[in-house]
């Protein structure tokens, strides 16, 4: 919330890039940088426990079964794709005020290229969370309406 007032206040929202001083462009980027840490960090915590929940919900009785292997890989790959996005964050730029101070000599790294991995990277886990009950769910003994409505609960979280 502090990077949503800070920015509304230095910058606003709406407003053309070429309308704005440099020394807040400096303060916008710190924010963004603060923002990219916050949301990797976020979503590292938040789709393994995610995971962890379901596991407990579709393996009750802690048979290691295909789904548990399937959401301890997931959890894997996420700490992992997550952890790199961190760290290629703090280790992009050389100093690391270069990333909010363009004008600070040194080199940077293309972000693109690490933007599009992070990117492929998330839409595979969202997809295969999104996936990976299903199969339990429509194996249940209950009324396809029900089946239904209970997959629709767990894929909610694709919006």
């Amino acid at each position: 919330m502090w990077c949503y007032f800070h920015f509304r206040n230095k910058a606003g929202f709406f407003v053309h890039q070429w309308d704005l001083r440099g020394y807040i462009l400096a303060d916008i980027g710190l924010i963004a940088f603060i923002l990219g840490i916050c949301y990797s960090l976020m979503m590292l915590m938040l789709k393994t426990a995610i995971l962890i929940e379901w596991v407990r919900i579709f393996v009750p009785d802690r048979k290691r079964n295909i789904f548990y292997w399937a959401s301890a890989m997931l959890i894997f790959i996420n700490v992992g794709a997550y952890a790199s996005a961190i760290f290629t964050t703090f280790a992009g730029c050389r100093p690391l005020e270069k990333v909010w101070h363009f004008w600070v000599p040194g080199v940077c790294i293309d972000r693109k290229n690490r933007d599009i991995v992070n990117a492929a990277l998330n839409l595979m886990i969202d997809l295969f969370i999104l996936v990976l009950p299903q199969k339990t769910i429509w194996r249940l003994q209950m009324t396809k309406r029900r089946k239904m409505a209970v997959s629709v609960v767990f894929s909610i979280g694709i919006l």
